[in-house]
């Protein structure tokens, strides 16, 4: 896996998808957010295959999208469980014991969403790899927008989101 190019997202140029609190505060993102159906999305769209690494601190719920895929990990229903969707058909899948984040300290978690297969990483702890996902097997170029969230009141902080391209 090789970077062509990373861009970090500009915090400023964030466009507000739905109703939610934004800031920017200390050079960092805050969002508190109500429901999922709210976020702040990247004002340009990237393609597919790609690498998500994000520096954050959450209070609960935290939520990352490309298109019709979401990583969603501290689901208030089982935080211990980690869904992962697929960006052409939403279907979710759902990993046990994989999907608790600490609350309220800083931490990385990365999102690599390649040609074939998906995987998510928090700090150097890898959470899933898994390639059980139906885009595996589409030819053509996946291209959307990143959109970041959290929900149920939660609040995260971003201090950096940074999306590379891959080959």
């Amino acid at each position: 896996m090789s970077k062509l190019v990373t861009e970090n997202l500009n915090f400023e140029n964030l466009v507000m998808w739905g109703k939610l609190d934004s800031k920017i505060e200390k050079g960092e993102l805050v969002i508190t957010c109500e429901n999922d159906w709210s976020m702040m999305t990247s004002d340009k769209q990237f393609k597919l295959p790609l690498k998500i690494e994000m520096k954050l601190k959450t209070t609960g719920v935290f939520c990352v999208y490309f298109r019709r895929a979401k990583l969603l990990m501290n689901w208030p229903n089982n935080e211990s469980e980690l869904w992962l969707s697929d960006p052409l058909s939403g279907r979710f899948n759902t990993y046990q014991n994989r999907g608790s984040l600490p609350k309220n300290k800083y931490l990385d978690v990365t999102w690599i969403i390649e040609k074939d297969s998906m995987t998510v990483l928090v700090g150097n702890e890898l959470r899933v790899m898994d390639n059980a996902f139906g885009y595996v097997n589409h030819k053509k170029p996946i291209e959307d927008w990143v959109r970041i969230s959290t929900d149920r009141g939660s609040t995260i902080r971003y201090k950096d989101v940074k999306v590379s391209y891959l080959k």
